[in-house]
C-alpha cells in the first residue's frame, strides 16, 4: 500500500451526543473561573437556565448580528474584560462563534476601540498564536462546522473579510442534537447543504488526504441520509443526530483541507444576491460536482448510495427545491453572467478547487444549473 505523507492536526476537545450540554457544570468546573455566554438572541432563554445551573456564568450577551460586525465584538470584549473572564461559552451559528474567536484573537491585546480592532481586521497586525481566554462552542445548527475550524468571518460595514489564525480554534466543543430540532426546515436544508458543501470541498479539494478523505465521505453518507428527513420531520432526534455528526465530521475535514470551488462562488453570490451562505454554497455544487468528477468521486457517490455522480447531483438539486431555493441564474434574474464569474475564478478559494476554471468554465457552469 503506497500512503503519501501528511499532517492533521486537531486540538479541540469534542464533547458529543444527545442531552451533552448537562455536562456544561462539570466542564466549566474543571475549566473555568469566571465565564459569559454568547449566543444568539433566540437561545437566551436556553443560556439563562444554563447560566442559574453554572454559578462560572457571569453574564449573556445576545447582541449578534447574522453578519457579525466589529461593533459587536468590540461589545464583548468590552463585556469580557469587565468580568475578567478566562472563558466565552459561544452558543448558535457561525456568526456567535466567529464573533467570539476574534474577542479570543484580540484578548491579550485589550484593544479599547474600533480603530484599534481595525488593525487587526485588515491584518495589520498578527494575532497571538494563544490566548488568555478559552472558547467552549455550542452548536445550535447542524452545518458551519465553525466549532471545529480556525476561520473567522467578520464585518466592518459592507466590507467582509474571513481570517484564519490558529488561535481561533475552540479548545472545547460540545455539540448536542437536541438543540437543533426547533431549527425550521429551511435554515436545516440551507445549514445541511452548507455541511455538505464542505464535506464534498474537501474530497475533492488539493489538500486532501487520507483523514479527511474518511471524514468527508462518512460526513456526506450521513448528511445524504438524514437531510431530506431532518427538514421533513424536524422533531424527529435520529436524523438531527446524524445531521449533527455529519456536520461535525465534514467541519473536521475541511478544517484540514479548506473548501474550494463552491464556497469560493458563495461569496460573490451572497455580496450580490444576498442569498444566506449556505444557499449561496449549494447554488454551485451540482455544477462543481460535474466540473469536478473523476473516479475518485464516482466511487464516492458509490459509497454513499447513488448509482453515480449523475444521480448524486440530481439529489442535490432535488434538496434544494424541495426548500425552494434558487438554483438556476433565471431566480437570480440575471442572464449575463461575465462579472460574477469573474469575481468566483479570481476568489483565493478557488485554487484549492482540482479543475481551474476560467472565466468562461465558469459562464458555462452557471448556464447548466438546475437543467
Amino acid at each position: 500500500m503506497n500512503i503519501d505523507s501528511f499532517l492533521y492536526k486537531q486540538n479541540s476537545c469534542i464533547h458529543f451526543g444527545v442531552d451533552s450540554t448537562k455536562k456544561m457544570g462539570d466542564i466549566l468546573f474543571k475549566t473555568s473561573a469566571s465565564a459569559i455566554i454568547a449566543c444568539d438572541p433566540f437561545l437566551k432563554p436556553f443560556s439563562l437556565k444554563l447560566k442559574e445551573e453554572c454559578p462560572q456564568i457571569k453574564d449573556i450577551f445576545s447582541e449578534i448580528e447574522p453578519n457579525p460586525q466589529l461593533t459587536g465584538v468590540m461589545k464583548l470584549l468590552i463585556l469580557a474584560s469587565l468580568h475578567k473572564c478566562d472563558t466565552i461559552i459561544a452558543i448558535g451559528g457561525g456568526s456567535v462563534m466567529d464573533t467570539a474567536k476574534f474577542v479570543k484573537g484580540v484578548y491579550s491585546y485589550k484593544p479599547m476601540d474600533i480603530p484599534e480592532l481595525l488593525k487587526f481586521f485588515r491584518q495589520e497586525v498578527p494575532f497571538n498564536v494563544t490566548s488568555p481566554i478559552k472558547i467552549i462552542a455550542v452548536p445550535s445548527t447542524a452545518g458551519t462546522g465553525a466549532e471545529v475550524t480556525s476561520v473567522s468571518v467578520v464585518s466592518h460595514g459592507d466590507i467582509k473579510n474571513t481570517i484564519n489564525s490558529p488561535v481561533f480554534l475552540p479548545d472545547i466543543c460540545v455539540i448536542d442534537p437536541t438543540l437543533t430540532l426547533t431549527v425550521p426546515p429551511r435554515v436545516t436544508m440551507i445549514t445541511g447543504l452548507d455541511a455538505l458543501s464542505h464535506a464534498l470541498e474537501s474530497f475533492w479539494n488539493i489538500n486532501h488526504q487520507p483523514i479527511t478523505d474518511l471524514l468527508a465521505k462518512e460526513a456526506a453518507k450521513h448528511i445524504f441520509s438524514n437531510l431530506s428527513n431532518a427538514y421533513n420531520e424536524g422533531r424527529e432526534l435520529n436524523s438531527r443526530i446524524g445531521m449533527s455528526y455529519g456536520a461535525l465530521l465534514a467541519g473536521l475535514a475541511f478544517s484540514q483541507t479548506r473548501t474550494a470551488g463552491c464556497h469560493a462562488a458563495s461569496y460573490p453570490l451572497s455580496m450580490i444576491f444576498h442569498l444566506a451562505h449556505g444557499e449561496a454554497c449549494a447554488f454551485t455544487l451540482a455544477g462543481f460536482i460535474r466540473l469536478n468528477n473523476d473516479e475518485r468521486l464516482e466511487e464516492l457517490a458509490r459509497e454513499v448510495g447513488f448509482s453515480d455522480t449523475n444521480e448524486m447531483e440530481n439529489y442535490v438539486v432535488s434538496l434544494q427545491r424541495i426548500a425552494g431555493l434558487k438554483t438556476t441564474i433565471e431566480d437570480l434574474g440575471i442572464s449575463d453572467t461575465y462579472h460574477l464569474s469573474k469575481l468566483c475564478v479570481e476568489h483565493p478559494l478557488m485554487k484549492f478547487n482540482p479543475v481551474q476554471p476560467s472565466v468562461t468554465d465558469m459562464q458555462e457552469l452557471f448556464k447548466s444549473l438546475g437543467k
